[in-house]
């Protein structure tokens, strides 16, 4: 046989009679069962040429779906990964099916890019099968990792501390973007694997690395732990975590199903990510809670381990008005009147004193400002209240002296809410309206003369605002850059 191809030899009585098809109708009824493949579907195989991969290729395409060989080469083992790809390049032609390739010195990006190699490479891979689908318009990667994958990946997880989310293993479909990623061998075993592709007298190549129990804390838990534990505890302990991951997959889609319902009846969705009701969160039946937790840090990036969970749900009790919490990452949790709200506490406060074109259009604090010069009779039925908004404001030209300024609060402000008798400090106007504390110092202020004449997203102040006398209109309004 060439250099790194395997042939598994077995002997007389190994097989059991039929226990390919066997395999086949294991691997079709995973697929119906989780609806993972439609008959006949168009589907990209990630081949690396291994046993587990090449029996992927060859079940789907004895399955008869129409399959199509995905290869990343990582330039890896002296030479052996190119071999790889031509092996697998080879297999597509015999089988007379399509076959993508790329390539990259993973080693030495993942070294400039300051991560792990098996990081980097699982990143550059999932972007090249990712690429593949969208480019041919298949939507759809198979992945070929195995129950015994699945238990190594629970039992990984248990080590490292999780819960029910995690103890779900992989999962046999995902997306990522507007791919599905499937795995349609998580009912199957290695050696199953392995001994079909014997059966069929189909050969594969064998990475001497995955053998390597210092070749990363993967191959430490297959090659050491496991057999540990399969001949002191357990002989079908990989069965056992192969089947938690299972059951636990159930329990996940009910209790995502009660979250999502309980967070539509407490008006608990996408759009109070930036002010969460404290009430209504307190509502939550703890596990739930702790789900709707673990959603909102992985929303704005962060990992969520149980302290993290834990400590928040103890920040919703007992935190105070105005507390911070630190998340990490430089990202916090904040606590205001009745809600809480995600914020970079330690933002610098933006220090623009901007003058506006008038007429024109100006980017200041993030934000761009059109002003236009209006007559007075340009508004329609109903006045300034039925016209404005939060992000439209008409002033009386008459009644604004000096340049049209953007910028900041300050200590001290104080002005004039239309509508209201006499004067309020923008930081009471700020505290009364609930808004976060955090974001008090981003909140655009337009002044003409040192007098505040929009509090910009909140109130107008009646020191320019449009009368019946009014001949001229000023009109503001104001969109965040990029929009």
């Amino acid at each position: 046989m060439p250099q790194g191809l395997h042939e598994f030899a077995v002997g007389p009585g190994r097989l059991m009679k039929n226990s390919h098809d066997r395999l086949l109708n294991t691997v079709r009824a995973a697929i119906m069962r989780d609806a993972l493949l439609q008959p006949k579907q168009r589907v990209i195989v990630a081949v690396s040429g291994g046993a587990d991969s090449t029996a992927l290729l060859h079940i789907l395409h004895r399955l008869e779906y129409r399959v199509e060989a995905a290869h990343f080469d990582h330039h890896t083992r002296q030479g052996e990964s190119a071999r790889d790809a031509e092996f697998v390049r080879d297999m597509a032609a015999a089988l007379g099916v399509p076959f993508h390739t790329d390539d990259a010195e993973v080693a030495a990006e993942a070294r400039v890019a300051g991560c792990s190699f098996e990081e980097h490479a699982r990143a550059v891979r999932y972007a090249f099968l990712c690429g593949v689908a969208d480019e041919t318009g298949c939507g759809t990667v198979a992945l070929a990792h195995h129950g015994d994958d699945q238990a190594e990946t629970v039992l990984m997880r248990v080590l490292r501390g999780t819960a029910g989310r995690g103890l779900a293993g992989m999962l046999p479909l995902r997306t990522e973007g507007a791919v599905r990623i499937i795995r349609p061998l998580l009912e199957c075993h290695h050696h199953e694997l392995c001994h079909w592709l014997a059966k069929h007298g189909i050969a594969w190549r064998e990475d001497a690395t995955n053998a390597d129990p210092e070749h990363g804390r993967r191959n430490q838990v297959r090659n050491k732990l496991m057999p540990e534990l399969q001949r002191d505890y357990n002989p079908v302990v990989r069965d056992a975590l192969a089947s938690l991951a299972r059951a636990q997959r159930l329990d996940n889609a009910l209790l995502e199903d009660l979250l999502d319902r309980e967070c539509a009846r407490l008006g608990l969705g996408p759009k109070t990510s930036e002010q969460i009701p404290v009430a209504a969160l307190a509502q939550l039946h703890p596990a739930l809670r702790r789900r709707w937790w673990v959603r909102q840090f992985e929303r704005i990036g962060n990992w969520a381990d149980w302290a993290h969970i834990d400590a928040a749900d103890c920040f919703l009790a007992g935190g105070k008005v105005g507390d911070y919490w630190d998340l990490g990452r430089s990202v916090f949790l904040y606590r205001g009147r009745g809600f809480l709200s995600f914020t970079e506490r330690k933002a610098e406060t933006p220090k623009e004193d901007t003058v506006l074109k008038v007429p024109g259009e100006t980017v200041a604090l993030g934000c761009v400002f059109r002003v236009t010069l209006k007559p007075g009779g340009a508004l329609p039925p109903g006045g300034p209240k039925a016209w404005c908004n939060p992000t439209r404001q008409v002033f009386d030209a008459a009644r604004i002296s000096g340049p049209l300024r953007v910028r900041t609060r300050r200590v001290g402000d104080r002005f004039h809410p239309l509508g209201l008798k006499g004067t309020k400090k923008v930081q009471d106007y700020f505290v009364d309206r609930g808004v976060p504390a955090p974001s008090r110092d981003c909140v655009p202020l337009l002044t003409a003369n040192d007098t505040i004449l929009w509090v910009v997203g909140h109130a107008p102040s009646a020191e320019a605002a449009v009368t019946d006398a009014t001949k001229d209109l000023i009109e503001v309004e104001v969109h965040r850059a990029g929009e």
